[in-house]
């Protein structure tokens, strides 16, 4: 949005008001906003699995993991991605043991 409103030389606030006001517009700006956490999940893919990406001269280019952590975590949120990890609390089995479970583990310890 800064990028836009600096080229239309409008404030930010302003397109962000016309863009929200426009249904057309406001899905642009979502298909953008995929579209980057698409490269960035690929970028930060192909630098797991040792993918290296090379430019025009053959030059690998270095891929800035820190800051596809970030824009992943910010960005694809509603795709799971970010720092907290939700667990579900589960029941835990609860066990009883009889006698004869400790003359078992007594006669396997000696």
């Amino acid at each position: 949005m800064c990028t836009i409103a600096a080229k239309l030389n409008v404030a930010r606030h302003t397109l962000a008001r016309y863009i929200h006001g426009k249904p057309e517009l406001q899905k642009e700006l979502d298909d953008s906003v995929e579209s980057q956490i698409d490269m960035t999940q690929r970028a930060m893919f192909d630098a797991a699995i040792g993918n290296v990406a090379r430019d025009k001269t053959g030059r690998p280019v270095p891929v800035n993991v820190n800051a596809g952590a970030f824009l992943l975590d910010r960005l694809g949120r509603q795709r799971g991605f970010g720092q907290h990890i939700e667990i579900e609390k589960e029941e835990v089995p609860t066990f009883t043991f009889s006698r004869r479970d400790s003359k078992v583990k007594a006669e396997r310890e000696s």
